[in-house]
């Protein structure tokens, strides 16, 4: 795919460098939109956006997942480190609590 300056200045936006050299491995989203300027013409056209980053959601069902995250919450006092990679429900993240606190 061939940078335009609009995209350009989107990876520049999503990067915080304008050097390609710093966009290598960069994920974004590529998609159509239907309404880019083109002279007098609206025509289709290929836009970036940042890439969704999805966590996997921490449940009691996923037996490992939940011992480590049992296991950094007795160790740090805290989910920080749980929460950077997953996500969790208010009700599962009280479950955890408390079946470490007791």
């Amino acid at each position: 795919m061939i940078l335009n300056a609009t995209n350009s200045k989107m990876l520049k936006s999503i990067t915080g460098s304008p050097f390609l050299e710093d966009w290598v491995g960069v994920k974004v989203t590529v998609y159509v939109d239907k309404n880019v300027r083109f002279g007098k013409e609206s025509v289709e056209g290929l836009r970036l956006s940042p890439a969704r980053v999805t966590k996997p959601v921490l449940s009691p069902d996923k037996t490992q997942a939940w011992n480590n995250a049992k296991a950094a919450f007795k160790r740090d006092g805290n989910l920080d480190a749980v929460l950077a990679r997953m996500d969790i429900s208010p009700e599962h993240r009280r479950q955890l609590e408390q079946e470490c606190s007791s």
